[in-house]
């Protein structure tokens, strides 16, 4: 594992006593700050906007605040984030805005948030991409705060099997894209031809996939295209035999190569690039088991 792991994202119902923070969502109505999920905060829903408007917040896109919990609330602190405007929200702004509360919750281990209304997925996704960490080749320091392990999501039926099947769902794409950053992270010399396939290898098994690693002679007894050289690229007799040949298949294939660019380039400039890491990850989410 090249990065550091994400935190638990758990349903729930109710604020967790056991929680450090709450995490809450901002978003501007007629020029307002509103909150999101205000229901799952009670008669403290307030006291909190009160304090957060007190020192700035309004629910500005991305804009993050802290302040001390009312007293009323079994948890130390307050985090909020802004979502902009509420005619103008969509599932990137949320995902991103819940990157950037995942991003500022340093220091904080255990944390419930009232951003699930916003929409389950995206803040999922946004939570646990937000807190990824690359950290193959680095060493914690002996200062470092407390990484996020665990973030309650508040909804109103914890337990409808809907709301788990989305999460399951968020999570795994969330993961993926993680593992995803980590192999185009890692440098060619720690990831070489070789370890990438056992990677992949690793990686299809785990979902129950059936994985052959083909090498460059069986890839041309195949009638594929071979550039094997960094920096070689292919000319149009080439690429053509290529398009016609993957308009033709009739079956879902899994095509993993160091192209950075698209058929009209078919350009390598570097082995692994984004493109087969963001392929195979896509291939093993689809087919998880």
């Amino acid at each position: 594992m090249s990065s550091t792991p994400g935190p638990d994202l758990v349903l729930a119902g109710t604020v967790d006593k056991a929680a450090d923070a709450i995490l809450v969502g901002l978003e501007t109505t007629a020029g307002d700050p509103r909150l999101i999920g205000d229901h799952f905060l009670g008669d403290a829903a307030r006291d909190v906007l009160a304090g957060l408007v007190a020192v700035g917040a309004t629910g500005r896109r991305d804009q993050v605040h802290r302040i001390p919990a009312p007293s009323s609330l079994p948890v130390a602190s307050v985090v909020s984030v802004g979502l902009g405007g509420a005619d103008d929200r969509s599932e990137d702004l949320v995902r991103a805005a819940a990157g950037t509360a995942a991003r500022a919750l340093t220091g904080i281990g255990h944390v419930s948030t009232t951003l699930a209304p916003a929409g389950l997925g995206a803040v999922a996704e946004g939570l646990v991409l937000g807190a990824y960490r690359f950290t193959e080749f680095t060493k914690p320091a002996e200062d470092d705060a407390p990484s996020l392990t665990r973030i309650d999501l508040l909804v109103d039926s914890p337990r409808d099997k809907q709301t788990k099947a989305d999460l399951t769902r968020a999570v795994a794409v969330a993961e993926a894209v993680g593992v995803a950053r980590d192999l185009v992270n890692t440098p060619p010399s720690h990831l070489f031809p070789a370890e990438f396939a056992e990677r992949a290898r690793t990686l299809g098994s785990a979902a129950g996939l059936s994985v052959e690693v083909l090498d460059e002679r069986a890839l041309e007894r195949g009638g594929a295209v071979v550039v094997s050289r960094q920096g070689e690229g292919c000319d149009a007799d080439a690429v053509e035999p290529l398009r016609d040949s993957m308009r033709a298949r009739r079956t879902a294939a899994g095509v993993i190569a160091g192209d950075d660019g698209d058929l009209g380039d078919a350009h390598v400039t570097r082995f692994p690039s984004g493109a087969p890491a963001s392929i195979l990850l896509m291939i093993t989410v689809l087919n998880r088991r």
